[in-house]
């Protein structure tokens, strides 16, 4: 995107309104979206909407007569102006509920996860609010439980199949383990030398990965006694996520300078190192096919791989020009792939 403005800009000559125009416009194809507006910022909460696209006659007419107008701090112009931070506005077609969890601009959403059956939706708040995480109802808004006792900035969380139990991870070194009920801490992993990342259960609901980042060790757990029962170690630097094979015999586990390992998880071994060795860019979260032929990861870049599980063979990939971010999965339908994270989701 930010070759495309320069692009735009270079070829403007100093028209200002050219540039606008043009930015708004490709804006509106990279989004997909039928009409925008791309308002100046005036100081002091005040904007004035110079450039739209597409968008209704009446709407037009009434920001003709706004001119340059305040906003309050708690619409989303207000909310960009006040904390100088993206801010998303979800589709209200589709959305009941918007739900805003506090924090200033430089504060950190460190993960979130939903119950098995949708009903729930758990949030790892930033630090500087609470260090842990809180469980909501995903309908109503309400807040139902609270992780509390991690000591640091919580990241990623996950279920067991059953939703009965939470995993967290967090910079304080340790996994935990929640009853998804009550909120009480059930069990304190402290293998990792360093901050937790990623955490994830198998299918079977009977072992938990987690990853560090940065010693490249990958450790599993037996979720009921704590027990470390195998660990991973062939990754130098960071590891991102690790995504169990459907069956659970193997692990994708994805990390820095073009890391993208499948492991069998009884063992050990590394059964497929699945790009080259001169590949330099970072490996973000994948997903397996629910066959489990078939997994995808993405680079850094934003481009997206499909590889042929068994081989390691390229199928196929292609960008999707929005970078890379941390999450990626299929629908269960798999015709849809969700990319996730800071700021929003796209599918």
């Amino acid at each position: 995107a930010l070759g495309e403005v320069l692009r735009i800009i270079s070829r403007s000559r100093g028209d200002s309104d050219m540039v606008m125009s043009a930015i708004l416009g490709f804006a509106l194809e990279l989004c997909e979206a039928e009409f925008g507006i791309l308002f100046d910022y005036r100081g002091d909460r005040k904007f004035a909407a110079n450039h739209s696209r597409g968008i209704p006659e009446p709407f037009q007419e009434w920001l003709n007569e706004q001119g340059c107008f305040e906003v309050s701090a708690s619409t989303g112009l207000g909310r960009v102006a006040t904390k100088h931070n993206m801010v998303n506005i979800y589709d209200l077609s589709e959305a009941t509920l918007q739900i805003t969890f506090p924090g200033g601009p430089d504060s950190i959403i460190g993960g979130s996860g939903w119950s098995p059956d949708g009903k729930q939706i758990g949030i790892s708040l930033p630090e500087a609010v609470h260090p842990g995480s809180k469980i909501w109802d995903a309908s109503s808004g309400e807040e139902l439980i609270t992780l509390s006792g991690h000591e640091a900035q919580a990241w990623m969380m996950s279920w067991d199949s059953s939703g009965a139990y939470i995993g967290t991870a967090s910079e304080d070194h340790t996994i935990r383990v929640w009853d998804a009920k009550t909120g009480e801490q059930i069990r304190i992993f402290t293998g990792h030398p360093e901050s937790t990342f990623g955490v994830s259960w198998s299918p079977d609901g009977n072992q938990i990965a987690s990853c560090g980042f940065s010693s490249g060790k990958v450790i599993l757990w037996d979720p009921l006694t704590g027990e470390e029962r195998l660990t991973f170690s062939a990754m130098p630097g960071l590891v991102t996520m690790n995504a169990w094979s459907p069956d659970g015999k193997r692990l994708l586990s994805t990390g820095a300078q073009g890391k993208a390992l499948i492991w069998d998880s009884t063992t050990g071994e590394v059964l497929l190192d699945l790009f080259p060795q001169d590949f330099e860019l970072d490996i973000f979260p994948g997903d397996w096919t629910k066959d489990g032929k078939r997994v995808l990861v993405q680079s850094s870049d934003g481009t997206i791989h499909i590889f042929e599980a068994s081989s390691g063979k390229e199928l196929s990939q292609f960008p999707t020009h929005q970078g890379a971010w941390n999450e990626l999965s299929l629908s269960p339908s798999e015709q849809r792939l969700r990319k996730g994270g800071d700021g929003g989701a796209r599918v």
